[in-house]
């Protein structure tokens, strides 16, 4: 009898620890995941496992909303199961107890689905089990920076220490880490170790690789040095843009103990015609990220940007305005007179001249011809013409008056034609520009495009535009401007390009940030300030690209934010972009003077006309008074 007391005692002792026990793991569990402000949890539970009821209701005392999927005999179906129950849009906490003997076909399942990531919290809460055989299993998933794993490990039967567990990337040989993240009594309650953020706790990488892709052209792959992306100056090699972002990559890698492994890839064919049929793989040929990525509607469905931008890029046109020809950057006024118009001129002064001679010979005004010639000659030099006083003058006719009101009249239609605008152009007005592509395609320019990765999408894609608000102009343009021409016509390097716009006749499509790189090289200070600029590319931000679900996409937006509060994404702009032309569109010359030309002449020749007169009156007066002075 005594002998079965004691077994009986021993059965309550036993059997009190274990309930006691188990309700310090729920206890644990809730306040673990109400520091992680969690309001959705899975419960996965094994077989003869009765404590997900107690679970769940006290959850539901915290108000969090509980789920549960069990994990007995192997079904078929146990993927969309576990997937149903960590299916939350919000953050879901995951509970699952050590030493359920299906772990790790759980861990397993959760790491082929994508579920060890940021946005599901697993607590596997260690009451008994050895703490190297659950370490064995961690080995054999893919664990990756974005985790959210916790051992709550057992250290008697009111406490607990709580581990963090992640991994920088197993696949790129990374290790299993294990830090110490909190530790909970049933008299404290929860402690945490460190409340730094996540990746203030993972900073240093310990040299692991993250592997990068660089898009350079085609015939420089083999040739690539990497002291390219760190040149200020431009090489044509590589997109100058992706030199900005490349630095500010190389910035967070000195940080962070990161080593790179680039990759190398051309502009491929299928990218250029149609990206909408590649993934996200295809398009990154398998590596982490790429430096430089030009987002668009088509672009969010192949991969994953970081913000904020780590680079930006702006386009113009950059073309050498003509100083003559018609146009729609000519002033209307200045449209020159015709051949025919001269002769029209010209008939109507010879007729007037014979009119106002026939008219004063029938008033028998001496010099009936010389008086009908002077007068029509200064009546075109805005002058008036008398050979006789007053008194001495016979009454004009009305033919005569008609006569010398047409002929005013023609001239002053003249002068006003050739003279309304061109005095407000000589005052040193600024050049005629351009101030649209609208007007830019309708000139006489040839345009060409230098050859970089982006103008091969929009020239080979329609529907791509650079700025849709804008879609109609672009169309336009490339109707007018591109669409007419072959391949080998449209593309230029720089070089080429600017000695084509400093010739004449010539438009470029280049990068902001490069014409003022090369630009000022190639063009002295004069014929820089003569350049004129249209807008194509609106400023446009320029981001890290990532494989869609990628683990190092939340580190890299905390990352480059950091960076770009401290400034180095500014510096990185300054050192790589320069100066921009800031004389571009300001030079002030005379304009289109061709058309001006002949009413300059014309009055040139009535000035010359007036001193002739002058000349000839003066020696004829000294002829006809000779003998006064002898």
């Amino acid at each position: 009898m005594q002998s079965n007391m004691k077994i009986l005692i021993f059965l309550l002792v036993v059997l009190g620890d274990s309930f006691a026990l188990q309700s310090n793991s729920l206890k644990m569990s809730l306040d673990f995941f109400q520091y992680k402000r969690l309001k959705y949890l899975c419960l996965v539970v094994c077989e003869n496992e009765p404590w997900d009821l107690n679970m769940a209701s006290a959850a539901a005392n915290k108000s969090m909303f509980v789920t549960s999927v069990h994990f007995g005999r192997r079904r078929a179906d146990e993927g969309r199961l576990l997937s149903s129950c960590l299916g939350q849009d919000q953050p879901t906490g995951v509970v699952v107890s050590a030493s359920c003997r299906r772990l790790a076909d759980v861990l397993q399942i959760a790491s082929t689905e994508l579920m060890l990531d940021t946005s599901h919290h697993w607590l596997i809460i260690n009451d008994e089990e050895d703490e190297e055989i659950i370490m064995n299993i961690f080995d054999d998933l893919d664990i990756k920076i974005d985790a959210e794993i916790t051992v709550a490990e057992y250290i008697n039967s009111t406490s607990y220490v709580l581990k963090d567990i992640y991994n920088f990337g197993k696949e790129s040989g990374g290790k299993v880490q294990v830090e110490k993240l909190a530790s909970w009594s049933n008299k404290e309650g929860l402690i945490v170790t460190t409340d730094k953020y996540k990746y203030l706790r993972r900073f240093n990488y310990l040299d692991h690789p993250l592997k990068v892709l660089l898009f350079v052209k085609e015939q420089s792959i083999q040739n690539f040095d990497m002291v390219w992306m760190d040149d200020v100056q431009y090489n044509g090699n590589i997109p100058h843009s992706s030199k900005v972002s490349f630095y500010v990559l190389k910035t967070i890698a000195e940080v962070h103990n990161i080593k790179y492994k680039y990759k190398l890839a051309k502009i491929e064919s299928e990218m250029i015609n149609s990206s909408l049929k590649l993934d996200s793989s295809s398009y990154l040929h398998g590596q982490d990220l790429t430096p430089c990525v030009d987002i668009n509607v088509e672009m969010y469905e192949i991969v994953d940007i970081v913000s904020p931008a780590s680079s930006r890029m702006e386009a113009n046109v950059y073309y050498r305005m003509p100083d003559t020809g018609v146009g729609n950057w000519d002033n209307k006024f200045l449209i020159p007179f015709t051949p025919g118009s001269w002769y029209c001129v010209i008939a109507t002064m010879a007729m007037c001249t014979v009119i106002v001679a026939l008219s004063a010979k029938l008033e028998n005004r001496p010099a009936s011809a010389q008086y009908g010639f002077f007068s029509v000659v200064a009546t075109l030099c805005q002058q008036f013409y008398e050979d006789l006083s007053d008194d001495d003058a016979p009454p004009s006719s009305v033919t005569k008056k008609t006569s010398i009101f047409v002929t005013g009249a023609s001239c002053l239609m003249i002068y006003n034609y050739y003279t309304s605008s061109i005095v407000s152009w000589l005052l040193n007005g600024p050049p005629p520009v351009f101030n649209s592509l609208e007007e830019l395609s309708d000139s006489s320019l040839q345009v060409v495009f230098d050859d970089v990765p982006n103008v091969k999408i929009w020239l080979n894609n329609p529907d791509i535009y650079f700025n849709v608000r804008n879609s109609e102009t672009e169309n336009y343009f490339r109707n007018k401007k591109v669409f007419n021409k072959n391949d080998d016509q449209r593309y230029v390097d720089v070089y080429s390009g600017t000695s084509l716009i400093k010739e004449g006749g010539y438009a470029l499509m280049l990068d902001k940030f490069v014409a003022s790189l090369t630009i000022p090289k190639l063009l002295n200070r004069r014929e820089t300030c003569e350049l004129g600029a249209v807008q194509i590319i609106p400023p446009t931000a320029l981001f890290v690209g990532l494989q869609k679900q990628s683990p190092y996409k939340e580190f890299l937006r905390w990352a480059l934010n950091r960076l770009n509060e401290r400034g180095h994404i500014h510096y990185a702009e300054r050192r790589f972009y320069g100066t921009d032309l800031d004389c571009i569109d300001t030079l002030s010359r005379a304009l289109t003077l061709g058309g001006g030309a002949p009413a300059f002449l014309l009055l040139l020749f009535g000035y010359l006309v007036s001193l002739v007169v002058l000349l000839g009156e003066r020696l004829w007066w000294r002829i006809s008074h000779r003998d006064d002075y002898y």
